[in-house]
């Protein structure tokens, strides 16, 4: 009984052993990520570089469109917005590891 109650208020130790445990596993993953090179890893990073394109002519169109029509550049940027979250998730999942392996490196 008391075990029980113990779990369920965690002490600053016990957050940042798992805090160091969520850390360390992502680290990992993020390693084999990097080095994997199989057709599906190669799909994955294409279509991450291709959603990266369209969030980039998202911003570029609201860019040199806003002088002639404000609306529409205020819409493009609206889409760009609908698609941030996806554009950071990719940036995270699929760029962070290669980024990690610079690091690594030197």
């Amino acid at each position: 009984m008391i075990s029980g109650i113990d779990k369920i208020a965690y002490t600053d130790e016990e957050k940042a052993e798992a805090h160091q445990k969520g850390t360390e596993t992502i680290l990992k993953f993020w390693e084999v990520i990097s080095k994997e090179n199989t057709e599906q890893s190669k799909a994955r990073r294409m279509l991450a570089k291709m959603t990266f394109q369209v969030f980039f002519f998202f911003l570029l169109a609201a860019a040199t469109v806003f002088k002639f029509d404000a609306d529409l550049a205020r819409f493009l940027l609206q889409l760009a917005g609908k698609i941030m979250f996806l554009v950071s998730a990719i940036g995270v999942i699929y760029f962070g590891p290669h980024q990690l392996q610079k690091i690594v490196r030197k």
